[in-house]
C-alpha cells in the first residue's frame, strides 16, 4: 500500500482523532453525557398523556439510561453535576447492540437503526456543530497552518466535525472525499471513516423545506451519500439524522451500513486498497 500511494504522489498519511478537534473546544468522549443531556433538553417531548415532558427529550434520555443501568441512581441533577458514573461509550454500546437486534425487523426506525439511536446521533451531531461554530480566531489559525502544509497528503479522520473541510474551503485548497477522485484531480484526499455531521442519504431529504439543490454527492465514486451545502442546523431543525458512527465497543453493525455506502472512498483505478470488507 505504501509503495502504491507513493506511486500516485501521496507522500504522507495523517490519521486524525478527537485530539485534533480539541483545540477548537469540541468535547471529548468523557464530556458527551452532560452535553447530550443539555442538547436533548432543548427539544420537546410528548408523554403518553399528550403532555409535554418537563425536561423535553432529556426525559427520554434518562429513561433509556435507567433501562440499561437499573441499579444506578440516575436523575437530571446528577448528570448536570457530572456525578453520573456511566461511561457513554458503554451506554452507546448497549444502544447499538439493541438497535442491531431489530436491524431486519419492522421495529427498525430508519437506516440508522432504532428510534433512540437515530435521535441520539442527531443530539451528538448538534453538540459537535454547536461547538465548532464557536471556534476562536486564534484556534482557527492553528487549523489554517495545518491545512497549508497538506500537499501530497492523505488524511484519514475519525472525527465527525467539519472543521478541516471548512478550513480547506476557506483557504481554497481543493480536496476530495475519495482517493480515486483525489488522484485524478491531483488534490488532497480526505477520508472520513466514521461519517460526518453534514452527511445524509437521499431518502432523508426534506425537499420542501431545504431544497434538493442544497444536497451534493460526496463524489462521483460515492453517489449514495450527500453533503448538505448550507447551515447544517437547518437539517437538524428538520429532524434529519446525519451519518455518523457513535463511539461504542462494537461498531460493526453501524460500520456495515455506513461503508456499504462509502466503500469506494479508498478505491483507485488500478486496484482497491481499502473497502468495506477490509477496513471494518
Amino acid at each position: 500500500m505504501r509503495g502504491l500511494l507513493k506511486y500516485y504522489g501521496i507522500e504522507r498519511i495523517y490519521i486524525l482523532g478527537a485530539g485534533f478537534s480539541r483545540p477548537a473546544g469540541l468535547p471529548l468522549t468523557c464530556d458527551l453525557i452532560k452535553e447530550v443531556h443539555k442538547k436533548s433538553g432543548t427539544k420537546p417531548w410528548l408523554l403518553g398523556n399528550n403532555k409535554s415532558a418537563e425536561w423535553g427529550q432529556a426525559d427520554w434520555l434518562i429513561d433509556e439510561l435507567r433501562y440499561y443501568y437499573p441499579t444506578t441512581r440516575i436523575n437530571h441533577k446528577r448528570i448536570l453535576e457530572n456525578k453520573l458514573p456511566i461511561d457513554i461509550e458503554e451506554f452507546l454500546s448497549y444502544v447499538a447492540a439493541s438497535s442491531a437486534f431489530i436491524e431486519n425487523t419492522n421495529e427498525r426506525w430508519s437506516d440508522h437503526g432504532s428510534k433512540f439511536q437515530s435521535f441520539i446521533k442527531q443530539w451528538l451531531a448538534e453538540v459537535i456543530y454547536d461547538h465548532q461554530v464557536q471556534i476562536e480566531p486564534k484556534q482557527q489559525e492553528l487549523y489554517n497552518q495545518f491545512a497549508k502544509n497538506l500537499k501530497k497528503s492523505l488524511i484519514i479522520t475519525f472525527n465527525w466535525d467539519t472543521i478541516l473541510e471548512d478550513t480547506l474551503r476557506e483557504l481554497e485548497i481543493p480536496f476530495a472525499y475519495d482517493l480515486n477522485t483525489a488522484i485524478e484531480t491531483e488534490c488532497l484526499a480526505l477520508i472520513k471513516m466514521h461519517g460526518s455531521i453534514d452527511c445524509f442519504k437521499p431518502r432523508d431529504y426534506n425537499y420542501r423545506n431545504l431544497g434538493k439543490q442544497k444536497f451534493l454527492p460526496l463524489s462521483k465514486s460515492i453517489s449514495n451519500m450527500y453533503r448538505y451545502e448550507g447551515d447544517i442546523q437547518d437539517c437538524f431543525n428538520n429532524h434529519m439524522t446525519p451519518y455518523i458512527i457513535t463511539p461504542n465497543f462494537d461498531k460493526l453493525s453501524q460500520l456495515k451500513n455506513f461503508w456499504r455506502l462509502m466503500e469506494h472512498a479508498l478505491d483507485i483505478s488500478t486496484g482497491r486498497i481499502g473497502s468495506s470488507n477490509n477496513w471494518v
